[in-house]
C-alpha cells in the first residue's frame, strides 16, 4: 500500500494518535475561540439594521469572551 502525502486520512491518524481525540477537539476549540471567531467578525465587519423609523449600521469590533 502506497501512501500519498495528500492522503488526509495520513495526517488525521497521525494527529489522533500524538494527541489523541480529547486533545485535538479543546485545541480545535481553543484555536476558534482565540482566533476564528475574530477572523469571522472582521469578514464580516458589520450588519445593516433598516427599522420602521431609521436604518442602522452597527459595526463590530474586538470581541472579547468572558
Amino acid at each position: 500500500m502506497s501512501i500519498k502525502t495528500e492522503d488526509p486520512w495520513v495526517i488525521i491518524e497521525d494527529v489522533l494518535r500524538k494527541e489523541g481525540i480529547a486533545r485535538q477537539h479543546l485545541n480545535s476549540y481553543n484555536d476558534f475561540v482565540t482566533q476564528g471567531l475574530q477572523n469571522i467578525i472582521n469578514e464580516i465587519q458589520g450588519i445593516d439594521v433598516d427599522t420602521v423609523t431609521n436604518p442602522y449600521k452597527i459595526k463590530f469590533g474586538k470581541i472579547e469572551l468572558g
